[in-house]
């Protein structure tokens, strides 16, 4: 599957929750740069982009946190 940079992007916005970002700071996780996606959503996005190195390093140079988690469930071991 081709997927690309900003189709992911596009689908953390829609499944981001401002409510999971507020509620990071209470364990110690910085608000900045973190749309609020969930662990088992991003395993999802992730299934379904399959692996990709070169997508895999774009979104971790984006630097947000789930694009960071996203990376490294995408990249090629």
């Amino acid at each position: 599957m081709n997927v690309d940079f900003n189709d992911i992007i596009e689908k953390l916005k829609c499944v981001s929750n401002p409510d999971a970002v507020e509620s990071m700071a209470k364990y110690g996780i910085t608000p900045e740069n973190t749309f609020g996606v969930s662990i088992p959503n991003l395993r999802r996005i992730a299934k379904e982009t399959g692996k990709d190195h070169v997508l895999a390093q774009q979104l971790w140079k984006s630097g947000f946190r789930e694009t960071m988690i996203l990376a490294s469930m995408v990249d090629e071991p």
